[in-house]
């Protein structure tokens, strides 16, 4: 994929998020969304509260159908709840993951490691 924004543009979308959510969110975090972001592959649809992320690694459901993107809407307290209650913090993630994205277990599963990096940064705007 070719990068379609530059990266000081990129920073400062990733700022506008930060500063829509009110979110804690350093450099680690930034540095881990910045190549996303600057492949266009996250959007925040502010309307709609919702990032759409572009996975690098499409997902393949049972049927054959392919998932390319997912959408990730900020998690409800029952969503923390019943997420905390998968034990370690990895079992949290992806349960959360789930649920905010509305892909079930099975799927969030087969996503690759750099997809789920992304989403696991776009996730901690909504902490």
């Amino acid at each position: 994929m070719k990068e379609v924004i530059a990266e000081e543009p990129a920073r400062e979308e990733i700022k506008s998020w930060k500063d829509f959510f009110n979110a804690n969110i350093g450099e680690e975090e930034i540095q881990q969304l910045l190549p996303s972001v600057k492949m266009g592959r996250i959007v925040l649809d502010q309307e709609e509260e919702v990032f759409h992320c572009e996975l690098r690694k499409p997902i393949k459901k049972e049927n054959g159908e392919m998932i390319t993107r997912v959408t990730i809407g900020e998690p409800t307290t029952a969503q923390i709840r019943a997420a905390g209650k998968k034990g370690d913090e990895f079992g949290v993630a992806l349960e959360l993951l789930s649920s905010c994205s509305e892909l079930p277990l099975g799927l969030v599963n087969r996503i690759k490691q750099r997809d789920f990096l992304m989403l696991a940064g776009v996730m901690g705007f909504f902490a």
